[in-house]
């Protein structure tokens, strides 16, 4: 399988902090096309987040679930809410497929990771039982493949 992008999109123009990172664009529109998961560490505020990078369809599937799981079965709000998920979990998963969409498309603006934490010096690492967190890409600063772990001796 070959990955079709021009390499002039990876270039950030001199001076234009507002615009992502292309190369993380290209990683994110992959995972999205395709479905593979990435470990990923990312910088963002003085943070280091560390997950695993998931097509934005997962995201909202999982965020779904857990509101269904969440809410009693005769709560109106949270059905609403559920199916709002599944609307935009829908759109994503038809997005994803339709075959002219590029994988630097440049939609691609938001990452999605799972077994998400945060990392700041000295301190362990938040929240303690990881989670699904989004980010805008114009937000992340720097990356790094691999996933962070705590040693826990």
């Amino acid at each position: 399988m070959a990955i079709d992008f021009n390499p002039e999109d990876l270039i950030t123009p001199i001076g234009r902090d507002d615009i992502n990172d292309g190369f993380l664009r290209l990683l994110v529109g992959c995972v999205n096309k395709f479905g593979i998961q990435i470990p990923i560490t990312l910088h963002a505020h003085g943070m280091l987040i560390s997950g695993i990078v998931i097509a934005n369809h997962k995201f909202f599937e999982a965020e779904r679930n857990k509101i269904i799981n969440g809410s009693p079965k005769d709560d109106d709000a949270g059905s609403a809410l559920a199916e709002v998920f599944q609307q935009w979990q829908t759109r994503m998963e038809q997005e994803n497929a339709d075959p002219d969409k590029d994988v630097f498309d440049d939609r691609v603006t938001f990452i999605h990771l799972r077994e998400a934490q945060f990392f700041v010096p000295g301190q362990a690492p938040i929240p303690q039982r990881p989670i699904h967190w989004r980010a805008k890409l114009a937000e992340i600063s720097g990356f790094s493949l691999g996933q962070l772990a705590v040693d826990p001796s």
